[in-house]
């Protein structure tokens, strides 16, 4: 009795004492608890404390997507800082301290690439290899030591890899679908997208992916139903102005005037100062044939760059793409007492609007035209700007001939 006493005291003197060593997979719950917990550093430190208890595969795949997923600083994904988060601290907080303390250097592409070879039939394995390579081009490309193209196919292979081998995740497909829209693998993106949108359909950025990889892969309805189901799921004006944009792409690939117009227009109304509207207005305008509703888009794509000589030539190139050059004497009229008192964007208008009369043969009237630009811009740049030349330049053009 006195020995069984014995035993129970000192086992109160250490209750701290493990009588009983843990399974591998009770210790990848602990590391798994911590993680969950944003304790990344302790999770790292756990892995190694018990390295001989945990089974080899699980511990380099969970090295490896501690590494890839929840470092606090890399380089170059060769050498990996850990924390563990604070109360209300994100991963974010950390990595903009950029603390290059206690770094520790793994490899997780060489130890991935070295355990698949052992294990060819665990399909964790090559999903994050897919993971660690995508990684690699989108932090650092070429930086790595690896070309963008041997990047991209390590990404294709190792993820294609994992699909064959039953693995299925939102991010793996979306991950696989950009690189292969970035090899130009059009159809495979377009499917791979689909794929990611059915695991979230809420995401808009799959459907209008999918919607660009089935534009410009040919699948023109399918590409206008994708970005039917982008719009609603926008918040941001910007996006979805970029998703009225690609809507209105694709439908006049269809030759739809119609609904490119009304993608346009209201894109338009939705962000006023994005110029792609107004420029593409003009040229639907031009081809359907409506000239007041061209010449007042091409007033309103000059208006948010006035001072820029690319708004006036932009302007240009689209009517003289139609031979209608002779359509915008109403514009350069009705712009030019607008801006009066401003040289550069007068200047802007009296310089084309002399090349314009210059290149449908009013060679007098460009020639009075150009000499006004000359005048306006000289009220703000120097006798040495290289507007002055090429003035000169046209006007020793008109004298010769």
């Amino acid at each position: 009795m006195k020995r069984i006493l014995a035993i129970l005291l000192l086992a109160s003197l250490f209750p701290q004492l493990n009588l009983y060593a843990l399974s591998s997979d009770e210790h990848m719950k602990e590391v798994r608890n911590l993680m969950d917990e944003g304790q990344y550093k302790s999770a790292w430190t756990y892995l190694h404390q018990y390295a001989e208890e945990i089974e080899l595969s699980r511990m380099i795949i969970c090295k490896s997507e501690l590494c890839i997923r929840y470092y606090a600083t890399t380089n170059l994904h060769q050498m990996f800082a850990f924390a563990d988060l604070a109360p209300g601290e994100t991963l974010n907080d950390i990595r903009r301290r950029n603390s290059m303390e206690d770094m520790k250097l793994f490899n997780p592409g060489e130890a991935l690439e070295t355990l698949l070879r052992e294990n060819p039939g665990n399909s964790e394995i090559p999903y994050w290899l897919g993971e660690y390579y995508f990684g690699l081009l989108h932090l650092f490309g070429t930086e790595s030591g690896l070309g963008e193209g041997e990047l991209g196919y390590r990404i294709i292979i190792s993820y294609r890899l994992a699909l064959d081998g039953g693995w299925e995740d939102e991010n793996l497909y979306a991950n696989l679908a950009y690189t292969e829209m970035t090899l130009g693998e059009w159809s495979s993106a377009a499917l791979h997208f689909e794929k990611a949108s059915h695991l979230n359909p809420h995401n808009p950025a799959y459907h209008y992916q999918g919607a660009t990889a089935c534009m410009r892969d040919n699948q023109l309805e399918e590409a206008d139903r994708k970005i039917r189901l982008a719009l609603p799921l926008y918040h941001s004006d910007k996006s979805r102005a970029d998703a009225l944009f690609l809507g209105s792409t694709i439908a006049l690939m269809q030759d739809n005037a119609e609904e490119t117009l009304a993608y346009l227009k209201e894109g338009r109304t939705l962000c006023p100062g994005d110029y792609r509207f107004p420029e593409r207005l003009i040229q639907v305008y031009l081809v359907e044939g409506k000239r007041d509703e061209a010449l007042e888009n091409a007033v309103y794509f000059f208006d948010l760059h006035p001072e820029s000589p690319e708004s006036c030539q932009t302007i240009m190139n689209h009517y003289n793409a139609f031979n209608r050059l002779n359509e915008l004497v109403p514009f350069f009229e009705k712009q030019i007492p607008l801006y009066s008192d401003r040289p550069e964007a007068l200047g802007n208008l009296y310089y084309h609007q002399g090349v314009v009369s210059l290149l449908t043969g009013k060679e007098d009237l460009a020639e009075e035209q150009l000499e006004l630009a000359r005048g306006a811009f000289s009220r703000v740049f120097s006798a040495d700007h290289q507007i002055f030349g090429i003035i000169e330049e046209l006007k020793e053009k008109i004298r010769e001939e």
